[in-house]
C-alpha cells in the first residue's frame, strides 16, 4: 500500500508528534508498506535515518517549528502526490494538505490522528480563549473531512463524541505508544510506550515533573484494559517513558 504521512520534522525535534509520526513510518515500511513522509525540513542525517527505515522523506525545506501553512504548501510538488492510497494528517499540524491535494488516480483514505483537544490542554503554550476556538474548530473541520479518525487515548473520543455526536463510527480511540509499534493490533499486551520532548529546563515540560506525573497516572490507573501492577519502567534520553503492564 502506498502511504504518505505529513508531519513537520523527521524524529523528536519539535515534539511528541513527530516522534509518533516517525515511529508510526518505521513500522508502517517493516510491514512492506511504501511510506514516504513529507515535512517541512531534514537534515542529511535524517535522509540517511529515513532511507535506512526503507521511508521516503520529502521536504520543502522551510523551517519546521510551526505548522503547515499556505506558503508552505506553494512550494509543494502536489502532483507527484496522486498514487498515494492513505494520506495521514497529525492533527491540525498538517490539515492544509488536504485543501490542496489533486484528485487521488485510485480509491484514497485520509486518516487523522488527534493528538489533543485544544480547548484544554497547554501542550501548546498559553493561547487566549479565542486561539483555542479557532484551533478547535479546526480540529473538527479536518475530522469532518478525515474518512477515519484516531484520537490519543480514550478521553480524547470521549469528548469529541459528546461535543459531536454525530461523529460516532468515525472516531476511535488508539493506545499512545502502541498502535505506532503495532499498527496491526495484533498484540493485545506489553510495555505501553509515550513519546514526546522532555526538558531539563525550568519549564512545562521539565523532565522530573513529567515523570512524577506519569508516577501517580500509574499507581491510579483503574482501566480494565491496564495490569493492576502497572508502573514507569525506564526513561530515556530521547524523552521516552515505558510503562510496564
Amino acid at each position: 500500500m502506498n502511504i504518505l504521512t505529513v508531519a513537520t520534522a523527521w524524529g523528536s525535534e519539535h515534539g511528541g508528534v513527530n516522534v509518533f509520526n516517525y515511529r508510526l513510518c518505521c513500522a508502517l515500511a517493516s510491514r512492506n508498506h511504501n511510506v514516504t513522509s513529507y515535512v517541512k525540513s531534514y537534515t542529511p542525517d535524517d535522509l540517511l535515518d529515513a532511507q535506512s527505515k526503507k521511508v521516503v522523506l520529502k521536504s520543502i525545506q522551510r523551517s519546521s517549528s510551526e505548522k503547515w501553512n499556505h506558503d508552505d504548501v506553494g512550494h509543494i510538488k502536489f502532483q507527484d502526490l496522486v498514487d498515494f492510497e492513505v494520506i495521514i494528517i497529525h492533527d491540525i499540524i498538517g490539515a492544509i494538505f488536504l485543501d490542496h491535494l489533486p484528485p487521488p488516480i485510485k480509491e484514497r483514505t485520509v486518516v487523522a490522528f488527534v493528538h489533543t483537544l485544544y480547548r484544554d490542554t497547554d501542550y501548546i503554550g498559553d493561547l487566549s480563549d479565542d486561539k483555542r476556538r479557532e484551533r478547535t474548530e479546526a480540529q473538527f473541520l479536518l475530522i469532518q473531512k478525515a474518512d477515519i479518525v484516531f484520537t490519543s487515548g480514550g478521553w480524547i473520543a470521549e469528548q469529541l463524541l459528546i461535543e459531536r455526536p454525530a461523529l460516532k463510527g468515525k472516531i476511535h480511540a488508539f493506545v499512545p505508544g502502541r498502535l505506532e509499534m503495532q499498527p496491526s493490533g495484533s498484540v493485545d499486551e506489553g510495555p505501553i510506550m509515550t513519546f514526546g520532548r522532555l526538558s531539563l529546563d525550568n519549564e512545562k515540560k521539565q523532565a522530573s515533573g513529567v515523570i512524577a506525573a506519569y508516577k501517580e497516572l500509574v499507581s491510579n490507573w483503574s482501566r480494565e484494559d491496564v495490569g493492576k501492577h502497572a508502573r514507569v519502567q525506564s526513561v530515556e534520553l530521547t524523552g521516552t517513558l515505558q510503562i510496564l503492564l
